[in-house]
């Protein structure tokens, strides 16, 4: 459990290795979102995760909506 102990003396008590590349899989989701027109379930599987379902709770948690309503945002953002 190295890895663990080494991002939570760098990052805190709440980092693990799981916490860490949940977070570096949806920073390149935003990117694609962002960029592309790739349909979501494509964007989750590229990012790493297993089910859709799992990809767009993370998204969620991390960015308080969905990777839908972000990519719009995104895109009104941009005009």
């Amino acid at each position: 459990d190295a890895i663990n102990l080494a991002l939570r003396a760098r990052y805190g008590p709440q980092a693990s290795f799981t916490v860490y590349l949940n977070t570096l899989r949806l920073k390149y989701a935003t990117g694609l979102l962002s960029m592309t027109d790739v349909p979501i379930i494509d964007v989750a599987l590229d990012a790493g995760f297993n089910s859709v379902h799992t990809f767009i709770r993370q998204f969620k948690k991390q960015y308080q909506c969905t990777p839908t309503a972000f990519r719009k945002k995104q895109r009104t953002e941009e005009l």
